[in-house]
């Protein structure tokens, strides 16, 4: 945006919100960035706070391009699926999740190859999203999780990432 007078800064944000919905924030960053000089942003933040201008959004829930770009230049990446899985109870009273395209039985015997220690007990089928992070190309990797929904699923791998050193980034 060009370098414009207070009143048409005003204005044009103002269409930016109604437009893109954005955030307060967003809308702080926006006039960080496009208006000069700190005594024109604190006068226009002020003049927006008095008329009730900022809203608090929620932030719009993480996409699996989020998660995917959260796990971006590391060994082991997001592997997802929605199917069917079932939930076996191990002889240490944990709890493991296998799908059904590799093992779909109600003996417990069945279960020796894809669990780390022996099924006590099958669980019923199920349906869900299947995660995991996995090193493709690689035997490296983590213990399936079964999930209901896909906003479910996607938190769990952002929930996965590991915290990024941001500073010096722009």
């Amino acid at each position: 945006m060009p370098n414009y007078k207070y009143e048409s800064a005003f204005d044009w944000l103002s269409l930016a919100v109604e437009a893109r919905r954005v955030s307060s924030s967003e809308l702080l960053t926006l006039i960080q960035d496009h208006v000069d000089g700190d005594a024109i942003q604190d006068m226009f933040q002020k003049d927006m706070e008095a008329d009730g201008f900022f809203v608090d959004l929620e932030p719009a829930p993480p996409t699996w391009a989020d998660a995917y770009k959260a796990h971006a230049g590391l060994f082991l990446q997001p592997y997802w699926y929605e199917g069917h899985y079932r939930e076996v109870e191990l002889d240490d009273y944990s709890t493991g999740i296998v799908p059904t395209d590799v093992c779909d039985s109600d003996d417990p015997e069945d279960f020796t190859d894809y669990c780390e220690r022996p099924v006590a007990e099958v669980g019923e089928r199920k349906k869900g999203f299947l995660c995991r992070l996995s090193a493709s190309g690689y035997t490296d990797c983590t213990e399936w999780n079964a999930f209901a929904t896909e906003q479910e699923a996607i938190q769990f791998f952002m929930d996965e990432a590991p915290e990024r050193d941001t500073e010096g980034e722009e």
